[in-house]
């Protein structure tokens, strides 16, 4: 399961814009360090962009075609989870997903005709 801040950064930037991650803090009423933790880890597995310098963030292009793509026509969904060891890859519907973390972390796919969505946590 995606840790809530996570997952509310993800809601917040889903439009695809550039967003400053102090704004995004105040909009999820959390510290900037709490949201940076998880804004840091997305980046490192790709699914958003992280401009650490201006202090930016924003939801990775492939990502936001997923959403694009994978939008429901009423078919059934297939949905499951990797537990994806450190420094491991998985190809999912030729789309890699890489852990560059020094820890396990557990990838859940939604998946119809085309791969409709990733979540990424970590385990513990």
């Amino acid at each position: 399961m995606i840790p809530m801040v996570a997952r509310r950064v993800l809601e917040t930037i889903i439009d695809g814009r550039w967003h400053n991650l102090e704004d995004l803090a105040d909009k999820l009423k959390a510290s900037t360090e709490d949201v940076e933790r998880p804004v840091d880890t997305l980046s490192h597995l790709g699914v958003l962009i992280y401009d650490e310098n201006a202090g930016k963030v924003r939801l990775s292009p492939w990502v936001l075609n997923l959403s694009e793509k994978g939008k429901s026509e009423g078919k059934k969904s297939a949905v499951g989870s990797i537990i994806l060891p450190p420094e491991a890859c998985v190809t999912i519907q030729n789309i890699v997903v890489s852990n560059f973390l020094d820890k396990p972390v557990e990838v859940g796919v939604k998946v119809d005709a085309r791969l409709k969505e990733i979540s990424i946590s970590r385990v513990e």
